[in-house]
Order: C-alpha cells, then structure tokens, then sequence
C-alpha cells in the first residue's frame, strides 16, 4: 500500500541533505520572454547520476532494516533508476543488481557497471525486464522506481526546495512515467503553497497514465483522451518515462493534488532537448524535457500564473541519439522554443 505524508518528505530531506546535491532553480531569460510569465528551471541533472533518480532510491534504502540491507538490492529500470540503486547501494555499501532493458542507452548501462552494481540485460520494455527482476529476486529487496512510499517521499524533496528557492510560485510541470516525481513533488508543494498548480506530462506513446488520470477526475482537456495506441520509442529518447501500464493506486493519489496530466509528442521532445541545449547550453535527455515540452504546448490552456518552474530530470543521453537528433532537427524542424 502507498501512503506518503508530508512529514514523510521531510524525513526525507533529513536523511538525504548530507549525500545529494541541492540542485539549483534558475531563470531562463528566454522562455519568460516568450511566455510573458517568468520562467524557471529547476535542474536535477546536477545530481552526480544526472537524474532526481538518487533522491527516492537512496530513502528508501535508509529505510531498511541491517537484515534486509544485508541480503542485497535488486532493482528493474530503464537507466535512472538503475544508476540512483547503484549509488545508493555503493554510498551504503550495499551489494546491488539491475535488470535493464536489452536496448537501454549505452550511457545508462556503462554508468551504472562504474558505480558498482551487477548489470543484466533482460526484456525489450521495462515491463518485461520488471518481470525478470521478480522472477530472479530471490532474498533481494526489490527496490521499485515509483511505487513505493518511501522513494516517493524521496522524490518530493525536489518539491520541498522549489518553494523554498521560490516561495512565490504559482504552477510546477513534471515529466512523467510511473509518476512518483510528480505525486512526491505535488504534495510537498500542495502542503506548502496550496494555491500553487501542479502539471504532470506523459510521453504519448505511453499515455496510460494520462488516460487513467483523466478517467478518474472526469478532465478531458488531453489528446491522451483519444485512441493513441501504445508504441515504443526506436531511437530510445523516451524510455525514461515510457512506462506501458500504470498503477492505479499511483494514479488515485496523484489525483488529489495534481491539476493536470497531458500528452506530447516525441518529436515535440526532441526540440525541446536540442533547443535546450542552444539556449541554456544544457543537455538534457527525453525524459527530462518532457514537462518543458508540455508547458510549450499547453501554456495557454494551463493557469501557470507569473511563477512557473520546470523540473528538468535527467541528462543521461547517448550520443548517437543526439547525433540524429542534429541531423533531424536541422533537416526538418523550425524553431518553436
């Protein structure tokens, strides 16, 4: 059963301060320009695996007893994930396993052998290599990327220094896969700026959870609400939040606080990550981008306010991904950012 609370988040930010990176928040000249709001991103690829991944891997590893910690870690993850259990494992001196996709991105697979962890490449989604996990797991704690109380509470600690970086803010967009950034930031920030809105975004190929989302709070203000079919993502750009099916209690939660869940597209991400990188001279992967991507499509059916935030999450990119993405961004896509 899932059950977060706000002193849980804060217990949380306790444990995990002396480890991780408090992330910066900064403005972005360009963006509140063409927003006419102002605009800032909140950076979590500053943390040392380039993901928010370490923040609800490492609670929840702190949350275990000697026994279990002693009986060693396995995990099931695209890449993120899998990098924030191998360095919480490496951190705690815990013997730690990863089950990733036979097509997971190069720069995931090798980050993760480097911080210690047993790697196997089993299953073309995230769900079969899930499967894998559990069927192999044996005494290991499962270590789940989002359903889980404890690393939820750990991802809302993003949440918690949004407001206090910028106590005025009025709306925060997330990416989305399982959805435990979005319901741990959307309660840390609920609980301390009630007024402020929260938005999730969804790759569209993976849209269950903007479907489910929608069913549940009677919303139909996404294209998710029409019959996109499930896909998978050939270049590997969205594997990050492609996550096929979604867990209803995660979606049940996420409706108490979340205002809204949207759909873009992939080449609508891809922009974003090129663009990203001409203005801000950052480089950020699919996932990461996918909130910027959905304030671009949504601001004006969005009540974003005059203090937006943007969680960037992750920068774990293969550089022939990016190399495509060069040339097809070139070839076919004008600007928008």
């Amino acid at each position: 059963m899932i059950k977060v609370n706000f002193k849980d988040i804060q217990q949380a930010e306790k444990r995990l301060s002396p480890l991780i990176a408090k992330t910066s928040l900064s403005q972005s000249d360009h963006l509140s320009k063409k927003l006419s709001c102002h605009v800032f991103l909140k950076w979590e690829i500053e943390q040392k695996i380039k993901s928010f991944k370490i923040r609800g891997a490492l609670n929840k590893i702190f949350s275990l007893t000697e026994e279990e910690k002693a009986r060693g870690l396995i995990a099931a993850s695209a890449g993120n994930h899998a990098q924030g259990v191998a360095l919480a494992g490496q951190l705690l001196n815990i013997k730690a396993r990863v089950v990733m996709m036979e097509t997971a991105s190069k720069v995931k697979v090798s980050a993760t052998k480097d911080l210690g962890a047993e790697v196997i490449l089993k299953g073309k989604n995230y769900d079969e290599s899930y499967s894998y996990a559990q069927s192999i797991k044996g005494d290991s704690i499962f270590i789940h990327p989002f359903a889980d109380s404890e690393v939820i509470a750990g991802q809302g600690t993003v949440g918690l220094e949004i407001v206090k970086d910028l106590a005025q803010v009025d709306s925060v967009i997330v990416s989305v896969g399982g959805g435990g950034l979005l319901l741990g930031i959307a309660l840390a920030v609920k609980t301390l700026k009630p007024s402020a809105k929260v938005y999730g975004v969804v790759w569209e190929g993976t849209a269950d959870f903007c479907r489910s989302f929608n069913n549940i709070t009677a919303k139909e203000k996404c294209l998710c609400q029409k019959d996109i079919p499930l896909q998978h993502s050939k270049s590997g750009l969205t594997d990050g939040i492609a996550v096929k099916k979604s867990f209803p209690e995660m979606v049940q939660n996420s409706s108490q606080y979340v205002d809204g869940v949207f759909c873009v597209s992939e080449g609508e991400i891809s922009q974003c990550i090129m663009e990203l990188k001409k203005i801000e001279k950052k480089q950020a992967e699919g996932s990461g981008v996918a909130g910027l991507a959905g304030l671009l499509k949504y601001h004006k059916q969005w009540d974003i306010g005059r203090n937006c935030c943007v969680v960037i999450s992750g920068a774990n990119i293969d550089e022939e991904v990016l190399s495509q993405l060069r040339q097809k961004y070139l070839g076919d896509y004008t600007y928008r950012v």
